[in-house]
């Protein structure tokens, strides 16, 4: 952008700078849900705002016709619509050689820098998905847009598109009031986040008829982008074709764990064909029902924890205050965060309290630890396993294992298991 263009959006640029941080100091502020709402909606305009700008500000050679694009494309086979001969399928088009050729070398270069560069673990997992799966992940339930249906011919609109494509050419009409379409560049703003009647007042408000056929439209019905299908003979068993290539590596998250030896981070990729049942696929290649995803998924390390480990002394002995602070300044200059609970109750009442507030390692002193040399136990949440090792390794050890270091299985194998203090525990409790 030349320094003219420049110096007419910079206005624009800063204008945008202060909203968002408006909008993060609210956030911080714990602001009320609705002025955050306001804020973000007036984000959104400043953004808009900008990005017209700058296209309008664009140099006109900078400009590509699509049409003819999109005609080059097709007359040299690099895509063409499928099943061109029997009248074609709208969303769906095959590549040709060219077409392939590009696909090709950019899953290559794709494949290269985040697969092999950055050692991510690939899958490759089936496109039919049985139902279960999805339920749980919210598609089906939720995986759906806003549609809109001629009551005459039953043609189908994608209702935010049709309602932006509507408010757009009102406001690009010049015996519109300013006031006129301040309000229509409000509403698309705000168009991701409306509620099904929201649109269906915004629909009747303006009017809006088929842009085809100038029909009444139907109000908006929640329509679900998922291919459905059923798997077997019988029928019995239904299924969809996946909507996104994300659920195959959730589901095999066990397995690349394990194949991971347990250590988090890691990242998975998988590339492959998802598909969407787009109500109104209209924009060539860009929303297609039918297409290849390269995905990654990172998966960090799962102790999400206010502290990191607790330091319990067995009871309130005086011997042992002197391990327990150090052990917790030990924890301190490692930068482990930690709580000490000295407080009264047995030590199967503290586990509990600890296991409660998702603290998933703890260090127990007891009257072993008095003895040379001195140790202390070190208990898993999850697994209530423990084991034993001296009190200078333990900060280490916890350190290692809250940061992805080192996995649990790593330090049982390397330590002695104790099992006395925790049925010592459980006869408390009884």
């Amino acid at each position: 952008m030349d320094p003219n263009a420049e110096k007419i959006v910079e206005p624009l640029r800063q204008s945008v700078k202060e909203q968002g941080d408006l909008v993060r100091k609210l956030k911080d502020e714990n602001a009320p849900e609705i002025d955050v709402h306001k804020a973000v909606n007036e984000l959104k305009a400043r953004k808009k705002r900008l990005e017209d700008k700058i296209l309008d500000l664009a140099p006109k050679s900078e400009t590509i016709d699509r049409v003819k694009l999109e005609d080059l494309l097709k007359r040299r086979f690099f895509y063409d619509q499928s099943f061109a001969i029997y009248g074609g399928v709208t969303g769906l088009y095959d590549f040709g050689p060219m077409g392939c050729a590009i696909k090709s070398n950019f899953l290559h270069e794709w494949r290269k820098h985040f697969v092999l560069e950055e050692q991510m673990l690939e899958v490759d997992c089936v496109m039919l998905t049985p139902e279960p799966v999805l339920k749980a992940s919210g598609h089906v339930d939720r995986f759906a847009d806003y549609m809109v249906k001629d009551t005459v011919n039953g043609e189908c609109f994608r209702a935010d598109h049709l309602i932006k494509a509507h408010l757009e050419k009102i406001s690009s009409d010049k015996k519109a009031s300013q006031q006129l379409k301040d309000e229509c560049e409000t509403i698309t703003t705000q168009l991701d986040g409306m509620t099904l009647a929201e649109m269906t007042a915004i629909l009747r408000k303006f009017n809006m008829k088929s842009p085809v056929t100038n029909n009444e439209l139907t109000d908006p019905i929640p329509f679900n982008l998922m291919f459905q299908t059923s798997i077997g003979p019988a029928g019995n068993i239904k299924g969809f074709l996946r909507p996104e290539t994300a659920q195959g590596i959730f589901v095999n998250f066990k397995r690349l764990l394990e194949f991971n030896q347990g250590r988090l981070p890691f990242a998975a990729a998988q590339i492959g064909n998802s598909f969407r049942n787009e109500i109104s696929p209209r924009s060539g290649l860009i929303r297609v029902r039918e297409f290849t995803m390269a995905e990654i998924e990172h998966f960090v390390d799962a102790i999400i924890a206010p502290y990191k480990c607790s330091v319990l002394p067995l009871s309130a002995n005086d011997d042992f205050r002197s391990f327990t602070r150090q052990l917790s300044v030990a924890l301190t200059q490692l930068g482990v965060s930690h709580r000490v609970d000295d407080g009264a109750g047995s030590i199967g009442r503290r586990y509990a309290r600890t296991d409660e507030i998702a603290i998933p390692f703890g260090i127990t002193v007891d009257f072993d630890s008095l003895k040379q040399p001195h140790s202390a136990t070190l208990r898993e949440r999850d697994s209530m396993l423990q084991i034993r090792a001296p009190i200078d390794e333990l900060p280490t050890i916890v350190k290692d294992l809250a940061e992805g270091r080192r996995t649990w299985n790593d330090v049982v194998a390397a330590f002695p298991r104790f099992e006395q203090q925790e049925s010592t525990a459980g006869k408390t409790e009884e």
